[in-house]
Order: C-alpha cells, then structure tokens, then sequence
C-alpha cells in the first residue's frame, strides 16, 4: 500500500510511521525535514500550511493519506486543492473537543456533533482558545466530508481525547505535570477531590486503529469516529496509580476552585481538570470496527518510565508549576485550618 503521512515525527505520528513500515507500506513523510525518518521511508521536506510548498504533492497517488496536522477548513483546502493529487482514503485526526463546544454534556457519542455550539467566550481567555480550537476542528471534519464527496474518496475523521505516548513529555508536559509535583516531595492539591472523570488514548493504539481502518475493504459511510480507551477513570484514581508506579506516598489536597482562586493559583496550574477536557464514548469503534483500546493500567507505566529517562525526559517544566509555592502554601493553610 502506498500510504503518505503528515507529520510523522511527533506523539502519534512516530508510532504509526513505524506501525505503517512494518506491515510492509511504501511509505512517503511530508514534513519540514527537521527530524529523521526511520530507514526506508521517502521523505518530502515541504511545510504541511504553505499552499505553494503542498505543490510537492503534484501528481502524487497513493492508497491512503493520514494527515495528523489539519487544524481547520483551509488546511484542509489547501490539500485537496493541490494538482492531479489522488490521495486515496484519507484519515484526518481530530478531537474530542469538537464536541465541547456544544451543548451536550459527556460522555460524547458521534451523533452529539450536530448538536447547537455554545456561545463564543470572551476573546483571548483560556475558554476562548480552547471553544477556537473546538470550533475549528468542526470546520476542517466538515470540508473533508464535502471534499471526499466531491473526489468520490472514502474520508474520515478520528476523534481522540488526550493522547498519551512515550513522546509527550518532549511536547505538551502534561503528565509531567503531575510527575514533577509528586517528585518534588511536597504537598499535591487535588482540585474538586479529583472527582473528575477522564477517558485517555494511548498514541500507539491509535497508529494501529489507523492501520486497522486502513485494511478494512470499506468504512461503510462512517466518516467521524470516536477513538478512545473504553473505561473511564477518576483524576485522583488516575494521579494514585501514577504516584504507584514512581514508589511514592504523597500528601493529597482536596481543594475547591473558588480556594484555587482567592490563594491566586490559576484554574490551568494542572493538567486533566475543567470544562474542555473532552469524554468522547468509542462505542461504535468497538462494537463496528473492533477498535478496542488498552485502559490506563497497561499503559501508564511505560509512558512513566519515558518521562523519567533518556531523550524523553522533559527538558522543562509544565508551565503551571510556576504556581508551585502558591500550592504549597494553600495546602499548608487547609492543613492548620484542619488541625
């Protein structure tokens, strides 16, 4: 199988390059060049956003195309617009979020996509980011579908919630986040008691839920899909079996967010808590295409011991952890008012 991938070196793309090397593809990478590509893959140094560098991809065909860095509708156009490109059945990562910005309360099944969008947040919040995220995924699905349409091509869109991988420490320090305060020694605050349910993805179960869709003869009109490990967690359930797994006992903190807010820590200290952390119910990737991803026991410990060791060991910390003397000062005061 011809196969071209869109950015191949990061937390998902790593993997299903490798994954897509293995079963035997002939498989082409367009990228800015930056990093290597494993043996035996050809490599086209393009940048996926320059209209005029895409032209690279003039008179290329192949069986599938995945493209892993399409943000919004003009991506999207931009790709199809480029000549005599045949990419074949396309694969478009996509998000949970899309489902956010809607009225629909979690956890999301396919069809709560057409559900009405909340209104715009106030401009340049941290709300406003993430609904101009949500929202713009929305367009890039639905000019994919009119796209596919139009080339009589198979196209569909993965939703994923937060993607967990041996690579994420080199991008989003969001695990980190949590490692780096257990570590420390100190006090670690659980905003709401950690009630909050999460649902992950692990990046090397969705480079084989993508070589999965890929071998399957038809999609059968599907075209957005629900990528997901089937069982949910809780944020404390989540953050203890973290703590398990790097042999510490640290002090945990129930805090509220109004306490988050009058002791100056901000909502964003910590990673997996607030509104736009998206639940998407893979249901039908599971009972229609078999796409049954691994829970968080299989994973974590793997993905733990990268962040601890060699080249993806984070070189810097989460950003929220600038708030870490005002956390341990709120977990000092709730500890006297208890005592």
């Amino acid at each position: 199988m011809r196969t071209l991938l869109l950015g191949a070196t990061g937390l998902i793309g790593r993997p299903l390059c490798e994954a897509l090397v293995a079963r035997g593809d002939d498989v082409t990478v367009l990228s800015r060049g930056s990093t290597e590509v494993p043996p035996g893959v050809r490599a086209l140094a393009a940048d996926r956003y320059d209209p005029e560098a895409l032209g690279r991809l003039d008179g290329e065909r192949f069986d599938l195309t995945v493209d892993l860095l399409a943000y919004n509708a003009e991506h999207v156009a931009q790709l199809f617009a480029v000549r005599r490109f045949a990419p074949g059945r396309v694969v478009m990562m996509s998000t949970g979020q899309v489902y956010l910005v809607t009225d629909r309360e979690p956890p999301f099944r396919e069809r709560d996509f057409d559900a009405p969008v909340i209104a715009e947040p106030e401009p340049d919040t941290r709300a406003w980011h993430n609904w101009k995220y949500g929202v713009e995924k929305r367009e890039a699905e639905r000019a994919l579908r009119r796209a596919a349409s139009e080339r009589g091509i198979e196209a569909m869109a993965l939703r994923v919630p937060v993607v967990q991988g041996e690579l994420d420490g080199l991008r989003t320090q969001r695990l980190w986040a949590w490692i780096e305060r257990i570590l420390d020694g100190g006090p670690v605050l659980l905003p709401e008691g950690g009630e909050q349910r999460l649902r992950f993805a692990y990046a090397g179960d969705i480079a084989a839920a993508i070589v999965a869709l890929s071998d399957r003869p038809s999609w059968e009109g599907v075209s957005a899909l629900n990528v997901a490990q089937p069982r949910e967690c809780t944020l404390r359930s989540l953050v203890e079996r973290l703590a398990a797994c790097l042999d510490r006992n640290p002090e945990w903190i129930d805090v509220s967010g109004d306490e988050l807010d009058a002791a100056g820590v901000a909502r964003d200290f910590i990673s997996y808590w607030g509104r736009y952390y998206s639940r998407p119910d893979p249901t039908m990737a599971i009972e229609r295409f078999g796409l049954d991803l691994q829970n968080e026991d299989r994973w974590l410990e793997p993905v733990v011991r990268a962040h601890l060791h060699g080249a993806t060991r984070p070189q810097r910390s989460h950003e929220g952890y600038a708030h870490r003397a005002a956390e341990i000062a709120l977990a000092r005061s709730r500890r006297a008012r208890a005592g």
